[in-house]
């Protein structure tokens, strides 16, 4: 008799030809009509840099060399965008945005540094870098980056702790488009002299630095690019293109790591090269085949413990309702423990009907069993905020309408989930 050995091995995130990796990318539900870029996390909430509000004219005050509006840093509260304050010196909260362009930033939460950028303490409308530095849960009144110059752009900060270093670009030395990244180091209150990254510096363009896991990933349109920006990482001195869905014939850059599997990036694909959005993306790892070796009798078979997976599926309803029969209180009691257990997952919650009645009707109708979800998940101790509420009526049938088959499928509320999850 003859056993088999099955040899499975998990490894951490690469980007390894040794896996087969399927990543998912989508739009996030805060897109502007206008730039958004850069995501960062601070305090557990995810802060961007988007367009700047209107001013008491109802009007967006714009850049008038770029005739784009002036950006600002946000903050994401609820699906909606907020500007981001800081509890001043003077025990004030205010906001970190000035009259010009502001943004992106960096912080590091644990020892109090928080960095950002504009141009209103330049004479020549300049990019600087600027910085706080947090006692007592306060802020003190921003530093200037010593390499801070009129003559040219000094922007994209990310600080690393676990080195001191402030990665960032600047066009010193460069065309007035080209950029290169440099880092210096912050080790009591005193900065280091700037450090040029030639491994990664080109005769291109090189911006938007962060370091994740020890390893660093910056935007660059040189000449493994796809077209334009596009993001790439560092590994042991190689330059990877992080290749599609990631990045595309049009510009992809600023890309941030929540974790392992899921992240942020910026592209202006979707608008086909005119305003850049902000998508999330999802590594979902495929394990390998498994290797099977011929082994003699008296060894014993190793047999891997399978996770267990939490089946996503649709909750359904009855011909013209919208209440939650007690099948589907089952499931969705099991989605709320799932969701208590994954504080960092934000739900959006789709309904939808079949294609009896009229348009208007069933809007409300599917708004109606959106909002039963939401309300008996809320029951279940999920707050409010982690969810969004979508209904779209008979728009968006996954069967066809037809039959009373088709028609029972199309009752429905969708989940689509931003964060790791395994489903």
């Amino acid at each position: 008799m003859r056993f088999l050995l099955v040899l499975i091995s998990l490894l951490s995130l690469s980007y390894s030809a040794l896996f087969a990796q399927k990543v998912s990318i989508d739009t996030v539900v805060f897109n502007t009509p206008f730039d958004d870029y850069g995501v960062r996390l601070i305090n557990g909430k995810i802060v961007f840099v988007s367009a700047a509000e209107k001013d008491m004219n109802g009007n967006v005050p714009k850049d008038e060399v770029s005739l784009k509006p002036f950006s600002d840093v946000f903050v994401l509260n609820t699906f909606a965008k907020q500007e981001l304050k800081l509890t001043s010196a003077s025990g004030v909260e205010t906001s970190v945005n000035s009259s010009l362009n502001d943004g992106p930033v960096s912080i590091d939460q644990e020892n109090g540094i928080f960095f950002f950028t504009n141009n209103s303490g330049s004479a020549k409308n300049k990019l600087g870098i600027y910085y706080s530095l947090r006692s007592e849960g306060k802020w003190s009144n921003p530093f200037v980056f010593p390499l801070n110059n009129d003559q040219y752009n000094v922007t994209h900060p990310f600080y690393d702790p676990a080195t001191n270093r402030l990665y960032f670009a600047t066009n010193m030395g460069k065309k007035k488009s080209d950029y290169d990244i440099y880092y210096s180091v912050f080790k009591d209150a005193n900065w280091s002299t700037p450090v040029a990254l030639d491994e990664i510096n080109s005769d291109s363009t090189e911006c938007f630095p962060i370091v994740y896991n020890g390893r660093l990933y910056f935007s660059s349109t040189n000449t493994q690019s796809l077209g334009g920006l596009d993001n790439f990482e560092l590994k042991d001195g190689v330059i990877a293109n992080l290749g599609e869905p990631i990045n595309s014939k049009f510009d992809d850059l600023s890309i941030f790591f929540l974790n392992d599997s899921t992240g942020y990036f910026a592209s202006n694909r979707s608008s086909a090269g005119k305003q850049d959005d902000i998508y999330t993306f999802l590594i979902q790892q495929e394990k390998p085949l498994p290797v099977v070796v011929e082994v003699i009798p008296e060894v014993v078979p190793i047999v891997e413990p399978v996770k267990p997976r939490f089946n996503l599926k649709n909750v359904t309803f009855a011909f013209d309702k919208s209440s939650i029969d007690s099948l589907q209180k089952t499931y969705l009691n099991e989605l709320a423990q799932v969701l208590k257990e994954r504080t960092d997952v934000i739900v959006i919650i789709s309904g939808h009907t079949d294609n009896t009645g009229s348009a208007t009707y069933n809007n409300t109708l599917s708004r109606k069993r959106a909002e039963a979800v939401r309300n008996y998940l809320m029951k279940q101790g999920i707050p409010k905020a982690r969810f969004k509420i979508e209904y779209m009526g008979l728009t968006t049938p996954i069967a066809p309408n037809d039959t009373r088959e088709g028609r029972a499928l199309n009752r429905r509320v969708e989940f689509k989930f931003f964060g790791e999850i395994e489903l």
